[in-house]
Parts: structure tokens; sequence; C-alpha cells
């Protein structure tokens, strides 16, 4: 099971995330003594350690558009575009750490993305792509996508929150309001071939199941904390 699909694992390691991030402001206000260099195309600079690497185009000895390496211990950052005050206002940014890969791309604000495009993926590779409207690296407006299907909607510490739809690969789509990434209160179930069962859901469950329909024909739902078994 993908570890990002659970709530507490998904947060534990965007933390980790933005702990090395933070790692990585830290460490590039230690460095004051930067080497610099030029080639016929572009200049940089280099930390003492070599854990930081600069190239691309520098106004007052800071970079504005280009790219930056940094390396700390378990993580690998890789940050290319555009910037202001040392950090990331537009373009793309890939942290590699032993057990996942985020790649960000899109517009940022103090280095943070938020608006854009975000995927995740471990060694496995599994993988969850988020696109729209990010907090705190987190997406709280857009679509959602991982192997099993993709949320549609407003999302709440990660979760699809509010009236939003959750559409399986195999077509099937749940329509409805959303508490938690679960289904709760009257929703829809629409099936490929165009039929369409009404209900009332409890922790996407559904409670009461139309005399048409018998209990096979209703296709386990895939709550949002937990979308791969």
């Amino acid at each position: 099971m993908f570890l990002f699909y659970n709530c507490t694992s998904k947060s534990q390691n965007l933390n980790c995330c933005h702990s090395s991030f933070f790692s990585i402001c830290s460490l590039l206000k230690t460095y004051t003594n930067f080497k610099f260099f030029k080639s016929s195309c572009f200049s940089g600079k280099i930390s003492p350690d070599k854990s930081v690497i600069e190239q691309g185009y520098f106004s007052k000895g800071k970079m504005v558009e280009g790219s930056r390496t940094v390396r700390i211990p378990d993580c690998e950052v890789v940050t290319i575009g555009k910037f202001e005050n040392e950090k990331l206002i537009q373009g793309t940014q890939t942290v590699l750490t032993p057990v996942v890969k985020v790649t960000s791309t899109g517009k940022f604000e103090n280095g943070i993305l938020i608006v854009g495009l975000q995927t995740v993926c471990n060694s496995d590779i599994e993988y969850m792509i988020s696109e729209g409207k990010f907090e705190n690296e987190i997406l709280v407006e857009g679509v959602q996508t991982v192997p099993a299907g993709k949320f549609i909607g407003k999302f709440n510490n990660g979760l699809l929150n509010g009236l939003g739809s959750l559409v399986l690969v195999n077509g099937v789509e749940f329509i409805g309001t959303f508490n938690g990434g679960k289904l709760n209160g009257e929703g829809e179930i629409i099936f490929p071939d165009g039929r369409i069962v009404q209900g009332i859901f409890h922790d996407a469950q559904l409670v009461n199941l139309p005399a048409q329909f018998s209990i096979e024909e209703i296709p386990n739902f895939i709550p949002h904390s937990s979308p791969v078994a």
C-alpha cells in the first residue's frame, strides 16, 4: 500500500519534506562565503562544502533565474526557475529522499507551491498527482489522482471535503457531500452505462439500497484515506 494514501503517513512524509526545506533555508543563510564562477553563458556560485550549487543569472549576488541544487543528508532538492530573495517564485522544485520523490511545478510563494501541479511517488512507483490550489504544499481545491481514481473538489487536510466527486478507474462515479474523504448524506452513483443510484450514505456506505438494484451491482466505495487496498 502506498504510504501517501494514509493520511497520517502522508502528513509525516510531507512534514519530512517541509523539514528538509527549512533545513535548506537555514543552510543558505549559514553560508556567506560562496565561491562565484562564470562561463560564457551563465554565472554561478558554490558553497564551501559543495552542498549548494547555483547556476544562472544573478543580480547583486542573488540568483534571479536558473537552477539550484542542494544536498543534505538523505535529501536532494533541485529547483529550476525564477527566484526572488533566494526563493523560487515560478518553476519546478524536486525533492528526492530514499523513500519518496516530490515534484512541484507552478507558482510559488516564499518557496512554497500555491498554484500548480504536484506529483508524489515512492520507490514502488505508486503515485499521487494533485493539481490546483495549495496551502502549505497540501491541495485545498482541485483534482487529486491516485491509481484507483480521481477526487475532484475542495480538500481539508488533504481529504476531500464538501461537495465533490470520486471517479474510479472503471468509470463509476460517486457524487455528493464528502466529510473527511468519505461520502456522507445524500449522494449518487453513476455507472458507465448511464444508470444512476441515488440514496443516503454514511461513512461511504449506501444506507438505503434502491429495490431495482442488487448489492452485487454496487461497487465498493473506496474511501479517500485509503484508496488502494
